[in-house]
């Protein structure tokens, strides 16, 4: 039996994702396992970053390229939606995003 991804959104909020150790690589790696997981049975996945203390181009980095090299660079442009506490989030976010789709 094949399973069927939902046409509805789901949702994540990154702040559940932390390291028990609080290392934003390893947040970033729990949290793009989320992501992965998610794709699997959902047509679009909407990345909540509020309540998030700190993001880096690093937690970007890995979280980008980790979706990217097991989902394909496709699923980040056209599946996934990030939803930002602030325009400095977005801004390093968006150079990260420009630097992985570079590398890939």
């Amino acid at each position: 039996m094949m399973a069927i991804a939902s046409d509805n959104p789901s949702v994540l909020n990154a702040s559940e994702y932390i390291a028990s150790n609080q290392e934003l690589v390893a947040s970033a790696l729990l949290l793009a396992d989320a992501i992965v997981s998610t794709l699997q049975n959902s047509v679009r996945v909407v990345v909540e970053l509020k309540n998030l203390r700190s993001v880096s181009s690093s937690y970007f980095n890995v979280l980008l390229t980790s979706v990217a090299e097991q989902c394909g660079v496709a699923s980040l442009r056209s599946r996934l939606l990030f939803k930002f506490s602030s325009t400095a989030q977005q801004e390093i976010f968006q150079r990260s995003f420009d630097a992985v789709l570079r590398s890939l």
